[in-house]
């Protein structure tokens, strides 16, 4: 492994296949799902929310990573990737908008330290 990469020199990067049921439909190299995390951030981020908040950000994080780039504002489908009903999916977002965690734009969700850290400074 090398000291700038954190993908072992043996892996290359492939495309992926999208996923059944997933609402894109370019490739998705490997090397873009890695996150670097500052886990002490994210935990004094997540201090004041209650378990499904939690799991819920840290799941929306993760698809915006994988994404790379925010999500569609799309309840039903967000809602299943986060196993939650739709209702509770909603109550929950609403609570993390208020907090600062996500914000809705333009009928995408986003995060605006994962958009500056994957390059979208202006979204």
């Amino acid at each position: 492994m090398t000291e700038e990469s954190p993908i072992p020199e043996t892996q290359e990067r492939q495309p992926c296949q999208p996923r059944v049921g997933a609402p894109h439909k370019s490739p998705i190299y490997v090397d873009q799902r890695y996150i670097k995390m500052w886990t002490s951030d994210f935990l004094a981020g997540v201090v004041d929310l209650n378990a499904d908040e939690t799991g819920c950000y840290a799941i929306l994080l993760v698809l915006m990573a994988d994404r790379g780039g925010p999500l569609p504002d799309d309840a039903q489908w967000l809602a299943r990737r986060c196993n939650m009903t739709t209702r509770s999916f909603n109550r929950t977002v609403a609570r993390l908008i208020d907090l600062g965690k996500i914000e809705r734009r333009n009928g995408m969700l986003g995060n605006q330290r994962m958009m500056m850290e994957m390059g979208f400074s202006n979204r």
